[in-house]
């Protein structure tokens, strides 16, 4: 039993910290073409990608700066993330970063 009351820990721990997960976008993805490979290419995408999906109450917030190029960069993003299996209804952009920063990603939980 105390065995898998630590994986149990363990698992909740995991998830736990999965829902706090926020992930920069390296600001080299937008230097080259894009694909799908190319967007889970990037550690800090697949990282929270994979955080998202294995959490079924979660959504990612794209955060982005209001520049117009902000904007297209992460719906961009956010059609690639579809694309890789995301659901569409739980993706929301958020224009509420400094010009200067790049686009983070973060994992969120849903409230029920």
């Amino acid at each position: 039993v105390w065995k898998g009351g630590l994986a149990l820990l363990a698992v909740l721990g995991w998830a736990a910290q999965a829902a706090a997960q926020s992930c920069e976008v390296p600001a080299s993805l937008w230097e080259r073409p894009r694909s799908g490979v190319a967007v889970l290419a990037q550690q800090p995408v697949r990282d929270c990608m994979q955080a998202h999906l294995a959490l079924p109450g979660s959504r990612l917030v794209i955060h982005h700066g209001k520049a117009d190029e902000a904007a297209l960069q992460a719906a961009e993003l956010r059609y690639w993330l579809i694309a890789l299996a995301a659901d569409g209804g739980r993706i929301e952009l958020k224009d509420d970063l400094p010009a200067n920063e790049s686009i983070r990603i973060e994992v969120e939980e849903i409230s029920k």
